[in-house]
């Protein structure tokens, strides 16, 4: 996907308990590249509340998927409570083809959206 972009922004309360990232973009082999480094030192505090937000995605494809993988893989591990809020279609049907929603259903709290 030519001109691919992706914006993440990392909001954090005051307490730190809770992290909110906001997508914009591209979620895709072009572009999780780039989040890499952005997204290891901002991961959230153990035993805090970490909120994906894709309200503005525009698109998302196999790469964004295994992000989001990582990101739940990541919070297991470190006692974070993960919640995936505007998840787009597209998601849970990549999860579906790859017999995987069932991961991510438990994490996804707010409407499907088209994308």
């Amino acid at each position: 996907m030519k001109g691919a972009w992706v914006a993440l922004s990392v909001i954090k309360s005051i307490k730190d308990s809770e992290s909110l990232w906001c997508f914009a973009g591209s979620l895709d082999k072009n572009t999780v590249v780039e989040l890499m480094p952005q997204g290891v030192g901002a991961f959230p505090v153990e035993g805090s509340r970490w909120t994906l937000d894709f309200q503005k995605l525009k698109y998302i494809d196999s790469a964004g998927l295994a992000f989001c993988l990582e990101c739940l893989r990541a919070s297991k591990k470190n006692n974070i409570l993960l919640e995936i809020l505007n998840a787009p279609d597209r998601l849970h049907a990549l999860a579906r083809a790859q017999g995987i929603e069932p991961l991510l259903i438990a994490s996804i709290v707010a409407e499907r959206r088209q994308a």
